[in-house]
């Protein structure tokens, strides 16, 4: 019985990932691929433009990337982002784990410049971290450090705003957190 139930349970799971569209979002050639890693799933982080009208909702989808370590230039990286350079005005998260952070910044190689429009270093604290909707960029310029911004479990670790955000992203630089060893 117990067997079966944990058969059902997982159907549901893959069931749930497919039909939510997580499934087919664009990926790394650095995703995780061991055993221990496939029980702790990378995530996604999405990226939108403004929706029409400036109305609520998540925006036009432009890019997605799986939520694994490394920098994603949207100017010329080779990436599912390519392309989307200062066109993307939103973020959202879908089960990331807990402790990865990433960072946005204006400039298009993920420099740290202090003479740039932003950055914006996040956080997750809690495993996993999905957002409910789309994130505004520029609703991140008056959180300060060691503050979760306003309705997620996202806390600001770097927050470098010099001139309004809208329209400006240029790279994003992600660091997941360690698979746990298998004890």
């Amino acid at each position: 019985m117990l067997l079966t139930k944990k058969i059902f349970t997982g159907l549901i799971l893959i069931s749930t990932y497919i039909c939510t569209g997580l499934a087919t979002a664009q990926t790394s050639p650095t995703t995780n691929t061991s055993a221990e890693a496939s029980a702790y799933p990378d995530g996604i982080i999405q990226f939108f433009n403004e929706p029409e009208g400036g109305g609520a909702g998540d925006g036009k989808l432009k890019c997605s990337l799986t939520f694994v370590s490394g920098t994603y230039s949207f100017k010329d990286g080779d990436n599912a982002c390519k392309g989307q350079w200062d066109d993307v005005t939103r973020i959202k998260v879908i089960g990331i784990p807990s402790a990865s952070t990433f960072t946005l910044y204006d400039d298009e190689s993920c420099a740290n410049r202090d003479d740039q429009a932003f950055i914006y270093a996040l956080k997750s604290v809690k495993n996993p971290t999905t957002t409910d909707l789309s994130i505004p960029i520029k609703s991140m310029v008056p959180t300060l450090a060691g503050q979760l911004l306003p309705g997620t479990s996202l806390r600001m670790e770097k927050n470098l705003s010099n001139r309004d955000p809208r329209d400006l992203l240029g790279c994003v630089r992600i660091q997941r957190s360690a698979v746990p060893e298998n004890k």
